[in-house]
């Protein structure tokens, strides 16, 4: 039987889609969000009445320079969306999960083999606890912009969200690497070195890479965009709940 806490995730998930599908005219394709604006030139008054219609119109550029920089801070899952739609280039992406990996393993190896640990026990339950707390922050971030005062705040608070979605894909790499090495009998041998530690994530953030090649499926949206993502919204639902808990990384 699914748990509250997914329960409640998916909810909040379908409910959120809902409010994107009626408030946005087409999802066929990724769009750029832009504001509002007139085609037509400024009226400018007095002296400058005398200008021509070229001289009179602004750069359009000028115009909307911010507006791409505000739209992904008013309608974060929105750009999501947009993101999990594109191509994205295979060996850019394994270049990026190369060094993100490498990276958490050296400055935060204990911490992310105890967040591992919860994730291999209880995957449904930290991709529930993931998709709640990363789709509460988008919302609330974005109702904290609109209030204009809280502007630094949203971006503090969706920086967070993408913070533990990194960390929450590492550790989805550390359990992918570790099961294909036991699974090539090979476990003992990535345990006894820091470079076995290394190679471990490596792999995984190789298998996650793969994933973006994943193609359209029919009428369905890409899927290895979106499959990237659900693996990082469960590790980051075990991040969460190993900083919950507060208590020490056990021995692996």
């Amino acid at each position: 039987m699914p748990s509250k806490t997914s329960t409640i995730a998916l909810f909040v998930s379908l409910v959120s889609s809902l409010m994107l599908n009626c408030a946005m005219p087409s999802w066929s394709a990724p769009v750029e969000l832009h504001s509002d604006m007139s085609d037509s030139p400024p009226i400018i008054s007095g002296e400058s009445s005398s200008m021509t219609i070229d001289q009179q119109q602004i750069p359009y550029d000028e115009l909307t320079k911010d507006s791409h920089n505000d739209d992904v801070m008013r309608y974060p899952l929105v750009y999501w969306r947009q993101w999990s739609n594109r191509k994205l280039p295979p060996f850019r992406v394994l270049i990026f999960m190369l060094g993100l990996v490498s990276s958490v393993q050296l400055l935060l190896g204990s911490q992310l083999d105890a967040a591992r640990v919860i994730y291999d026990k209880q995957r449904l339950r930290m991709f529930g606890i993931g998709a709640l707390i990363s789709v509460l922050g988008c919302v609330v971030a974005g109702f904290l912009y609109r209030l204009e005062l809280f502007a630094p705040l949203a971006g503090l608070l969706i920086a967070l969200v993408q913070l533990f979605n990194l960390f929450g894909l590492t550790v989805a790499a550390q359990s992918m690497g570790i099961g294909l090495l036991k699974l090539l009998k090979l476990g003992q041998w990535q345990q006894t070195s820091k470079l076995g530690l290394l190679v471990r994530v490596w792999v995984g953030a190789f298998l996650l890479s793969l994933m973006v090649l994943i193609p359209r499926i029919g009428a369905l949206p890409p899927v290895g965009n979106r499959l990237l993502c659900l693996f990082a919204v469960a590790g980051s639902g075990a991040t969460l709940a190993l900083i919950k808990r507060g208590k020490d990384s056990p021995n692996i």
